[in-house]
């Protein structure tokens, strides 16, 4: 589906709604969907600045799944080390606390930083940032497509499904996820018919986090919806 005629399916029901609140509750629904089924996968680089081994996580992300500095992959680190003005041990590690990722080297429970302008790329689940990203994001099961400059392009206005059935089961779930807050929200309408349609559509809004996180499963353990590397 194209962002405009996701935005028109749910202006067909509401149309006393403008576009910009359609778009913006589409585009909360699909960070809520993403953020649900963690399926969709980014890889993310980190340039490491003189003496720190704390960084904070770009906002888009939901989980970090590994993470590798060029061909070698870094360990997974259960407790907080000291920190180290020295380094002692080639073992290269990562943990998360909260909303910050610690890197470095460890040795005798010591972390000790980076030299600056080392690159570190986080392979992680990410949220959209807009619908066009959504959109985006779910082409041909989340490959990006590219402009001459090898950046991604975020299709408005052009139909960008290429395995339909997917993408279009994905997309009915946020159209179903902002129908089922409006109906809620539709005083003019009786209250028993209220309540029958905004638990109609709750229901499918549930099935298709269901698939997505099923989907989001596969992806973990088969490489799945990939996007295009980011650079912060």
């Amino acid at each position: 589906m194209t962002k405009q005629f996701i935005i028109d399916r749910v202006l067909a029901d509401f149309p006393d709604k403008g576009f910009k609140e359609i778009e913006r509750r589409l585009t909360d629904a699909a960070k809520i969907f993403a953020t649900k089924t963690k399926m969709i996968r980014d890889a993310i680089t980190v340039t490491t600045t003189t003496d720190d081994t704390e960084y904070t996580l770009d906002t888009r992300i939901v989980r970090v799944d590994r993470v590798s500095r060029g061909t070698t992959e870094l360990d997974r680190l259960t407790g907080h080390p000291i920190r180290s003005a020295t380094a002692s041990s080639t073992y290269e590690v990562w943990y998360v606390d909260g909303r910050t990722i610690h890197l470095g080297y460890l040795g005798e429970n010591q972390l000790t930083a980076y030299d600056a302008d080392t690159d570190i790329v986080l392979h992680c689940r990410v949220r959209p940032l807009d619908l066009d990203q959504f959109i985006q994001m779910l082409d041909t099961l989340g490959d990006p497509i590219y402009d001459a400059l090898g950046d991604p392009v975020y299709v408005t206005g052009t139909i960008v499904d290429n395995d339909a059935w997917i993408a279009e089961e994905l997309h009915e779930t946020i159209i179903d996820k902002v129908k089922s807050d409006l109906w809620l929200d539709r005083v003019t309408a009786p209250m028993p018919e209220r309540i029958a349609m905004h638990r109609a559509y709750r229901e499918k809004w549930k099935e298709g986090v269901r698939t997505g996180q099923a989907m989001g499963l596969n992806a973990y353990a088969t490489g799945g919806i990939t996007l295009v590397s980011h650079r912060y």
